[in-house]
């Protein structure tokens, strides 16, 4: 009789952990997630021919070269571009790139440094400055391209810590908020870029935890250690007799 009430009370406190997953299960996006949320760039073929061909680096912000099939090149990096509009880059030292388009800026890297690219196919990217701060995972100051969404950037900081954290995601500049309204902007998939986002921009969680009353937080350590003590008394008890 004992090693049937031993075995309902094992049920019971599986059943109790399982309960408080349950609930926690529909948490909106996490830095736990095994999926990488990142949405594809919603440009056509023009649209993006034309960004190639523009002027598109400005001072304070930065540059990402990479060589492709080629992980360990010298050039692969991220390289911020100073007040001047010039970028430091290995073997070419420092140049203006203030009024390069991104086929400007590749074909100068090709030409000048063609000895030390085995793999001549280069990725150049702008970057913008974007801070994510508060209740992150992983709160920081990024440099992220334009192009990508405000899922992107979301991802790019772990997720959110609270499940309720896009409702109060706000977006701010320069000390005021811009929207505290994004879930549209979140679901839609639109590029910072189109949204309106400068380069310094914030968004902005409080991190302050939920007080509202959790069973996974409040009811579970407790119901689960009286279960467990009470199962290894039954245990002694049984083995004493």
């Amino acid at each position: 009789m004992l090693s049937i009430i031993i075995f309902v009370i094992t049920i019971l406190i599986s059943l109790s952990v399982h309960l408080a997953n349950a609930q926690d299960s529909d948490t909106l996006f996490s830095s736990h997630d095994t999926t990488a949320y990142s949405s594809s760039l919603q440009q056509n073929s023009t649209e993006e021919k034309t960004f190639q061909q523009v002027s598109v680096f400005m001072p304070n912000e930065a540059v990402s070269i990479q060589v492709i099939h080629d992980s360990t090149s010298v050039f692969n990096g991220i390289y911020k571009i100073d007040e001047r509009g010039y970028v430091n880059i290995p073997v070419i030292g420092n140049l203006s790139i203030s009024n390069l388009s991104i086929s400007q800026l590749i074909d100068t890297i090709k030409i000048r440094c063609i000895d030390y690219l085995p793999f001549p196919n280069i990725r150049v990217t702008p970057l913008m400055r974007l801070s994510l701060l508060g209740g992150f995972y992983k709160p920081g100051l990024y440099w992220i391209d334009s192009r990508n969404s405000l899922w992107d950037a979301i991802h790019l900081a772990g997720g959110f810590q609270r499940e309720d954290g896009l409702k109060l995601l706000r977006w701010e500049r320069d000390g005021k908020i811009i929207s505290k309204n994004l879930t549209s902007l979140f679901q839609s998939g639109a590029s910072l870029q189109s949204i309106g986002f400068k380069s310094g921009d914030q968004l902005c969680i409080t991190s302050r935890p939920k007080t509202s009353f959790s069973f996974r937080e409040h009811i579970v350590p407790f119901f689960t250690l009286f279960l467990s003590t009470l199962s290894t008394g039954l245990t002694i008890y049984t083995l004493s007799r």
